[in-house]
């Protein structure tokens, strides 16, 4: 049975994990979502302990959240992202849906093992720090999905272009 979402239910996901027992795996909907509802994988890489190891509540300095996206009119598994609006007061808890079974934790389980994969891909390239101090960087040959850089390619001299999405600093690597 699907909550529907508003007043008192809505609460941020690092105050429906506490709720949860400082656990993760928790089913969530979202009030602007339309056939969609979300099962909480973990929050900062851990799906249990406290999340005061990252700040104070009740944001804990945002954390990121992993979320797994399920159609509710065709089950299916729609994707898993990384979830930005999780300090928003916009979600409410659900039941897990009657049709979640063996055959969706298996597909969930094979489609986290892919992601895994590929981020450990993405670690092996060599990433490109600003040296203006920002924190931000850019894995050679795709953009880091949490820092805001750009990249375009010059095909005449082949090579790549990196700019700095906080402060504009520009750099090219032949």
């Amino acid at each position: 049975m699907v909550v529907h979402v508003g007043g008192p239910n809505r609460q941020n996901l690092y105050a429906l994990y506490n709720r949860n027992g400082e656990k993760a795996h928790y089913w969530v909907k979202r009030f602007s979502w339309h056939q969609t509802i979300g099962l909480v994988l973990s929050i900062g890489g851990v799906d249990n302990g406290s999340l005061e190891q990252f700040g104070d509540p009740p944001y804990y300095r945002n954390p990121e959240v992993l979320i797994a996206f399920f159609n509710t009119e065709t089950p299916h598994l729609m994707g898993i992202s990384i979830q930005t609006a999780a300090g928003a007061y916009s979600w409410a808890p659900i039941e897990q849906p009657s049709w979640w079974d063996e055959k969706f934790e298996e597909e969930l389980k094979e489609k986290l093992q892919e992601r895994e994969n590929e981020l450990l891909k993405e670690e092996e390239r060599e990433k490109y720090f600003c040296p203006m101090g920002c924190k931000y960087y850019h894995g050679k040959g795709k953009s880091a999905t949490r820092f805001k850089v750009k990249r375009t390619w010059d095909d005449d001299r082949d090579c790549v272009v990196l700019r700095c999405g906080k402060c504009g600093w520009i750099s090219e690597e032949d």
